[in-house]
């Protein structure tokens, strides 16, 4: 199973996303603001994924990564970009600032979520009066350590929501995806197959 580098046009600019996999089952994952679509293939993510029977679709946010940048706002981006990309429905994965991104959508669009793991997601007090309009499952994931966005940041999350659960990686970082891969990836994994079925 091979991961492919893709380029779009989008808004009048380029956007890169990898992509591995085939059928409905789709994974979105979007990135943390010092990183990158690349960010998933390196730390081993997309091929074990895919090979599991999803759709794995990787983006490189406006200005990041590959992607050029283009004059849509944060909340305003992720629905016409998942819309021109055919995506209809999809566990989505937002680490830290991608959570200004992902927010907005789940709120606009909850019929096109079957799930939301949230990595230390920037806006959850922004948003928090609106949080309990998410009804698909969530899954709250931080790391013991984290010194940007604290752990009482998902209770708020998951006080909000009807479906909800929190798993935390002792001494884990701001992104433990990074701290430990085989544990991200067996979260990931669970969670799929909860959201998706097995």
């Amino acid at each position: 199973m091979k991961t492919e580098s893709k380029i779009m046009s989008f808004q009048n600019a380029d956007i890169h996303y990898l992509c591995c996999g085939e059928g409905e089952k789709t994974a979105v994952f979007l990135h943390g603001k010092s990183f990158s679509a690349a960010t998933w293939e390196e730390t081993g993510c997309i091929v074990p994924v895919a090979a599991a029977g999803y759709r794995v679709i990787c983006i490189d946010l406006p200005g990041y990564g590959k992607s050029e940048k283009n004059d849509l706002p944060s909340e305003s981006l992720l629905e016409p970009l998942l819309r021109e990309m055919g995506i209809e429905t999809m566990v989505i994965t937002a680490p830290s600032f991608s959570g200004w991104y992902a927010f907005p959508f789940l709120f606009a669009c909850p019929e096109k979520i079957k799930g939301f793991v949230g990595i230390a997601p920037r806006g959850i007090r922004k948003y928090r009066d609106s949080l309990h309009g998410i009804a698909a499952p969530v899954l709250a994931m931080w790391g013991e350590n984290d010194d940007l966005v604290p752990i009482h940041h998902a209770d708020i999350l998951l006080q909000s929501v009807p479906n909800g659960r929190k798993t935390v990686l002792p001494g884990g970082s701001h992104a433990p995806y990074l701290s430990d891969p085989e544990w991200f990836r067996k979260e990931m994994g669970d969670f799929l197959s909860e959201c998706f079925g097995k």
